[in-house]
C-alpha cells in the first residue's frame, strides 16, 4: 500500500492550500500557504521548527494571521503526515506501516 499526502485544500472557493515542506540543509519544517496559485506566506520562516509536531501545533496561529480558519483534527493529521513525507526517512516509514495495518 502506498500512502501519499498532498497539499491540503482549505478553501476551494478561495483556492487556499497548505503545502508541507522540509528544508534538508537546515533540518527544518515549513508550511507554505498558497492562494490562487501563488505562495502567500511561509509558516516557519524565521523560526526553528525542528519537529513536525511543533510545526502542526503552531500552524493555527499562523493561519489566523491570514484570516484562515483553524485546521480540523483530520487536517492536522494529514499535515503531520505530509511533513513526515516531505522529510522522508524512518518517521514516514513508520507512519505508512501504521496506516497500512489499519486498512
Amino acid at each position: 500500500m502506498t500512502v501519499t499526502f498532498g497539499p491540503l485544500l482549505l478553501d476551494d472557493e478561495a483556492n487556499t492550500q497548505l503545502k508541507p515542506t522540509f528544508e534538508r540543509a537546515f533540518g527544518l519544517y515549513y508550511v507554505e500557504l498558497w492562494k490562487d496559485g501563488a505562495v502567500l506566506d511561509v509558516h516557519g520562516s524565521g523560526e526553528w521548527l525542528e519537529t513536525a509536531a511543533r510545526t502542526v501545533d503552531t500552524v493555527d496561529a499562523f493561519l489566523a494571521e491570514h484570516g484562515v480558519r483553524p485546521l480540523t483534527d483530520i487536517e492536522r493529521a494529514d499535515l503531520y503526515g505530509g511533513l513526515l513525507q516531505a522529510k522522508g526517512g524512518a518517521g514516514y516509514d513508520v507512519l505508512t506501516r501504521q496506516i497500512a495495518r489499519r486498512s
